[in-house]
């Protein structure tokens, strides 16, 4: 992953035809997919209006402006990344459709983390993953702490309206983790 950060296109967003983000700053693209999610989750029954204004006043106020994102991978699990078994190097990577330029804490929250809200998964590889990462990157631990959270319910809110679309049982958990960790930022 930090290899892949290094990766800075312009922009902030989904990729363009020439490779750079569609969007002109990174709290623009969260407030503005912030708030298409849960308009749709609001209007379908699944959230209030009153977690809806809590949450984009949240992600108002917290999203921090950056001055270049890194490229995203965006769905990073164990089936999209392809390790060389006697080397341990990274040889391809595939399934990009996820891809954005991003803060690169981003990708964190997004790791593994495609499930129901109480799937053991992303705990169980996250605390290795910055291990590495922020000795590899030098990226401020706390920064990286402090925003973590606030990527972790966008994906949540995400994964909700996704769940909403495609019939899938997971709204309330993710919903509920998604305003805890609104509630930590």
């Amino acid at each position: 992953m930090a290899r892949l950060h290094q990766v800075q296109p312009r922009g902030f967003g989904p990729l363009d035809a020439a490779g750079h983000g569609t969007c002109g700053s990174w709290p623009a693209w969260v407030l503005q997919t912030a708030r298409g999610y849960l308009d749709a989750l609001v209007e379908a029954g699944h959230a209030t209006d009153a977690f809806r204004t809590m949450a984009i006043k949240v992600f108002e106020e917290a999203t921090p402006v950056i001055d270049r994102g890194s490229l995203v991978h965006g769905d990073l699990t164990g089936c999209e990344t392809f390790v060389d078994p006697d080397s341990g190097v990274v040889t391809g990577i595939v399934d990009w459709g996820g891809a954005i330029v991003a803060d690169p804490v981003f990708e964190f929250a997004k790791v593994q983390a495609g499930g129901p809200a109480d799937c053991p998964a992303p705990g169980m590889v996250l605390p290795t993953l910055l291990d590495c990462y922020v000795p590899e990157t030098g990226i401020d631990r706390a920064r990286l702490d402090r925003t973590l959270p606030l990527y972790q319910a966008h994906n949540a809110i995400f994964n909700a309206d996704w769940c909403r679309r495609e019939g899938v049982p997971w709204i309330d958990g993710l919903l509920t983790a998604a305003d805890a960790w609104l509630r930590t930022v």
